[in-house]
């Protein structure tokens, strides 16, 4: 297990918890999986706390982009399935080979708005792990 995992990034007025320096306007988080603490440096700090190089902090912040993607793609593709599904249905139960499903499909458009919120909220978290 490695010892540091990247949460992101944060554009807020924090304090480096290596050196101290106050307003530091981007600041990496990470967790610490051996005290439980979730640490925020400095750019140049994140370097010295971790030694480890920038390079290596980016492969940190790809891989969780990596995992990210594929945790929220396996549920999104799931309700766009299921969706997809109940649209197929009802044109062929209605002969409408294309065409909008009345809003008494309910369950249609929850699927959409729960796809559409994953969606976004996944955009966001990668975001944060993106400078």
């Amino acid at each position: 297990m490695k010892r540091y995992d990247f949460l992101g990034t944060e554009e807020l007025d924090y304090i480096c918890d290596f050196c101290g320096k106050k307003h530091i306007s981007k600041c990496f988080v990470v967790f610490d999986n051996e005290t439980g603490e979730t640490l925020r440096f400095g750019s140049s700090c994140i370097v010295k706390a971790l030694s480890i190089t920038m390079s290596e902090v980016k492969a940190m912040a790809s891989e969780k982009i990596k995992q990210i993607r594929q945790e929220y793609s396996a549920k999104i593709f799931e309700l766009s399935e299921e969706s997809n599904a109940i649209m197929q249905a009802y044109r062929k139960a209605n002969n409408f080979p294309i065409g909008f499903l009345p809003e008494s499909e309910t369950r249609y458009y929850e699927l959409n708005t729960e796809e559409q919120r994953l969606s976004g909220e996944m955009y966001e978290k990668i975001g944060a792990l993106q400078w």
